[in-house]
């Protein structure tokens, strides 16, 4: 898949870790999130995953094939959202919001084919509720 990313309850971070190859096409190596920066909750299969970014972008962008790296989009004017994007298939993403980051928010594919997208987007608020 090119990234993983792992929920650590002991620093109540989140922490986003992509490959060699992955971090050549988002232009990013890893970054962490502290939970109390995670606006919850995690959404599953989030409609801006859906959306052609069409915005200003570091990274790659292959129209109905591949989004890796920092895209920005106008939701209103005078409002630039700066997002983190890693994904192939929109249809098995989680959105993750935030405040206090640079990142307003990250769309990721979930890695695993065999994880119910539902599942893991309330397995992981949960966890970031029980922990703050």
């Amino acid at each position: 898949m090119g990234f993983s990313y792992f929920f650590d309850t002991s620093a109540n971070q989140l922490h986003i870790q992509l490959t060699d190859a992955a971090s050549f096409f988002s232009m990013k190596r890893s970054f962490s999130i502290p939970f109390e920066h995670i606006v919850l909750p995690i959404i599953a299969k989030p409609e801006a995953a859906q959306r052609v970014f069409l915005g200003f972008h570091f990274g790659t962008r292959i129209p109905g094939v591949f989004n890796a790296g920092t895209f920005y989009s106008l939701d209103m004017p005078s409002n630039m959202r700066k997002t983190f994007i890693y994904m192939r298939r929109p249809h098995r993403t989680i959105q993750i919001n935030t405040k206090n980051e640079d990142y307003k928010r990250l769309i990721l594919e979930v890695p695993n084919d065999f994880m119910d997208l539902e599942e893991e987007a309330n397995r992981l608020t949960q966890l970031i509720e029980k922990s703050q």
